[in-house]
């Protein structure tokens, strides 16, 4: 028997809570705010393993490669997100 799914469980409401719209749209644009300023510079490194394999599985030959990665989210009147790939390390 699988669990319900996200949309089919009903969650309690409160009835005598309110929920202004502009509220909502504030607070959800202060939490967008802080995701860019969390995410603002990310470096990441990607190691990338190919192996040839043989009919049965054996690996033939080996290649490594390893990538450096930058994002970042610059402020800006427009939102913009650039990723630049800095050439592979040998």
């Amino acid at each position: 028997m699988q669990p319900l799914g996200i949309d089919q469980t009903k969650l309690s409401v409160a009835a005598d809570v309110t929920c202004p719209l502009a509220n909502v749209i504030e607070m959800s644009g202060n939490r967008v705010k802080e995701l860019v300023t969390d995410v603002s510079r990310i470096a990441a490194i990607e190691r990338l393993l190919h192996e040839q394999v043989d009919e049965i599985g054996n690996p033939i030959t080996k290649e490594t490669r390893n990538y450096n990665y930058v994002a970042s989210l610059p402020k800006t009147r427009r939102v913009f997100l650039g990723l630049m790939n800095i050439a592979p390390l040998t």
